[in-house]
């Protein structure tokens, strides 16, 4: 399954507005839903200036 159709099987589950970042290989994929906006934006570098915990760092990639 390619990471666009697990984000949004994974935002359809929800009635909620939500944001699912995907950070993978210093880059960072945002798929977007909530009821004022609907859409996907496409693949960026991953900021510089954010951090991520190191205990997460390494989980898998899929």
């Amino acid at each position: 399954m390619s990471l666009e159709a697990a984000a949004r099987k994974v935002i359809s589950l929800s009635n909620e507005q939500c944001c699912l970042i995907i950070h993978k290989n210093n880059e960072m994929w945002t798929p977007i839903k909530s009821n004022s906006f609907n859409a996907y934006i496409n693949t960026r570098p991953f900021p510089s200036n954010l951090d991520y915990s190191e205990e997460l760092s390494d989980l898998p990639d899929f």
